[in-house]
């Protein structure tokens, strides 16, 4: 096992989504969100969202702060 985890750089086992794209996925999955809704919501198509996930590219500055505001636990609502 431990070859395996060297080869992948990281423990497929371990429930902790730890790449930044899994991270995205995995919140917009809580809050119901397809890839099409969250991608509507954020004024970019439903590939870019695609992307992010898979890690082809990060979200660009202008566009992290919404995406870490609609995908906190809040909504980015205010309290």
């Amino acid at each position: 096992m431990p070859g395996v985890l060297t080869l992948l750089g990281r423990d497929p086992s371990a429930t902790q989504k730890s790449l930044p794209g899994e991270r995205l996925m995995s919140a917009r999955q809580l809050l119901g969100l397809t890839q099409a809704g969250l991608a509507e919501k954020l004024g970019v198509d439903r590939w870019t969202v695609g992307d992010w996930e898979r890690g082809v590219r990060p979200p660009a500055e202008e566009r992290l702060a919404a995406v870490e505001a609609l995908l906190s636990p809040d909504g980015g609502k205010p309290a």
